[in-house]
């Protein structure tokens, strides 16, 4: 989308903005950071991939899950 910002409390304004389908075939997020709050923000925005690819981080197997929210908002971007 650009060299634009990206912070979970803009996902929804930026997919609308720049007309991103609502059900794209493949969802791909690779950040280093913040990768699992802008999945549930882009999933709450509506977005509906039929794939979804997100870095892992071998340092938290699963099933430990970890995710880093910004400040006040963690709450909202839980699926």
């Amino acid at each position: 989308v650009g060299n634009t910002m990206l912070a979970p409390e803009t996902v929804g304004e930026l997919l609308e903005k720049h007309r991103v389908v609502s059900t794209p075939a493949l969802l791909k997020i690779d950040l280093d950071s913040i990768d699992c709050s802008i999945l549930w923000a882009t999933l709450a925005a509506g977005v509906v991939p039929a794939v979804i690819q997100v870095e892992v981080n071998p340092h938290f197997p699963a099933p430990v899950v970890f995710s880093v929210h910004p400040p006040g908002a963690g709450a909202r971007y839980r699926p």
